[in-house]
Parts: C-alpha cells; structure tokens; sequence
C-alpha cells in the first residue's frame, strides 16, 4: 500500500519532506506508545529507498487503495472504536453490545471510505 506524507517525517536520522510517498509493510501496524514512545495512535511502518520507520497513520494519507486489506482494516477501526467505548469508571458494562457497534462503526466507515476514495 501506498501513502503520502502529511508532514516531514525522520527516516532513519533523514528527515523526509512533507509529499513524499511511501510504502506502507502489511501487517506491521502497531500502538505509537510502543514504538514511539509517543501518544499518536496507530502507526505504519513504511519503507522509502530501503530504510524503514514507524510514522504515525494520522500523518498518512493513502493513495494505494486497490492494495488495502480490508479486513485488516475492519478489526483495527473496530478495535479502536471499542477501546473509546470502554469507561474505566463502570465496573459492568455491556461489552458484547459494544462489540457489535465498535464492528457497525467500522463497517460504515470502509463503506464510506470505498465510495470516496474511488
């Protein structure tokens, strides 16, 4: 999958300009904190001319979208949505309703993603 940078972005002690297209590795996706030791959400490893960094999806903007794992796509929404579902205060709370709606969520959303982005 393809992505455009939204920002420059460090690759590897390189900074890259803002506009610059990148590959993005499938399946390498992962939590910022964990990887950035920052609060971005999800991030992409990409590669650009051989080197491979981590940037922050909200710094992405894809431009490869016949080459998106939607499935893949899915459960990360999914999983995103239902984790702003869950209050920490309330000791029982309803988390197979939350599942339904966290998946009916990301559902509308590829929905929606696919009829704009085509």
């Amino acid at each position: 999958m393809k992505a455009k940078l939204k920002v420059s972005w460090d690759f590897d002690k390189t900074e890259i300009e803002k506009g610059t297209e990148v590959t993005i590795i499938k399946g390498m996706e992962t939590d910022a904190e964990g990887v950035l030791n920052a609060p971005y959400g999800m991030c992409y490893l990409c590669e650009l001319d051989g080197v491979m960094s981590y940037v922050p999806a909200i710094y992405l903007t894809i431009t490869d979208w016949e080459n998106t794992d939607w499935e893949q796509r899915r459960y990360e929404i999914a999983k995103e949505a239902m984790l702003h579902m869950i209050d920490p205060k309330m000791l029982t709370q309803k988390y197979g309703l939350m599942a339904v709606n966290a998946v009916e969520f990301a559902d509308s959303l590829i929905a929606e993603l696919k009829k704009t982005k085509k």
